[in-house]
C-alpha cells in the first residue's frame, strides 16, 4: 500500500511534459510563493542607499569641476595681467620708477587683477638697493560667493 501511495503522489506532481516539478496548488504549507514584505523593504533600502551615495558623489564631482574652472580662470587672468603690465624696471637704458608698475583694478575674463608695490624702506635712509614687495590680488565671484587670492613676490631694485 505504501508503494501505491507514492505512485499517486508522483502522478499528481508530474506535469504534462513529463517533468516532476510541483504545481502551485501542490505547495506544502511552509513553502514560499514570492517575496515577503521584509525582503522588499530591504531591497528598497539598499537601492535608496546606493542612490544617495551616487548622488553625493556626483554633486561633489560637480563642485570640484567648478573650483577647477575658477582656478584656471584666475591663472589665466594672472597671466594676462602680467603680460599687459610687465615688471620691467629698465626701459631703453633708463630706470623706471617702481610706483609706475602699480595697477588699479583691471578685469580679465571675469577675474579682477590688481597690483600694488610697497617699499618697506621708504621712510628710512637712502639705499642704492631696495627690496620691493609686489602684491598681486585676484578676485572673482563663483556661485554668488566672492573669492580672492593674493600672490606676494619680492623684487630687488637697484638705482644707478
Amino acid at each position: 500500500m505504501e508503494i501505491r501511495e507514492r505512485n499517486l503522489v508522483n502522478q499528481k506532481a508530474e506535469r504534462w511534459d513529463g517533468s516532476s516539478r510541483r504545481r502551485r496548488g501542490d505547495l506544502s504549507r511552509g513553502a514560499s510563493r514570492g517575496l515577503t514584505l521584509i525582503e522588499v523593504l530591504l531591497a528598497v533600502a539598499f537601492l535608496s542607499l546606493g542612490l544617495v551615495v551616487m548622488l553625493t558623489a556626483i554633486s561633489r564631482c560637480i563642485r570640484v569641476l567648478q573650483v577647477s574652472t575658477s582656478y584656471h580662470q584666475a591663472v589665466w587672468a594672472l597671466t594676462a595681467g602680467e603680460a599687459a603690465y610687465p615688471l620691467i624696471l629698465r626701459q631703453n637704458g633708463e630706470d623706471m620708477d617702481p610706483e609706475d608698475f602699480e595697477v588699479s583694478t583691471e578685469e580679465f575674463g571675469g577675474v579682477f587683477f590688481e597690483r600694488t608695490i610697497e617699499d618697506p624702506d621708504e621712510d628710512g635712509e637712502y639705499n642704492e638697493v631696495r627690496l620691493l614687495v609686489v602684491r598681486t590680488k585676484l578676485a572673482w565671484a563663483s556661485r554668488g560667493k566672492e573669492s580672492t587670492d593674493e600672490i606676494v613676490r619680492y623684487l630687488v631694485y637697484r638705482e644707478q
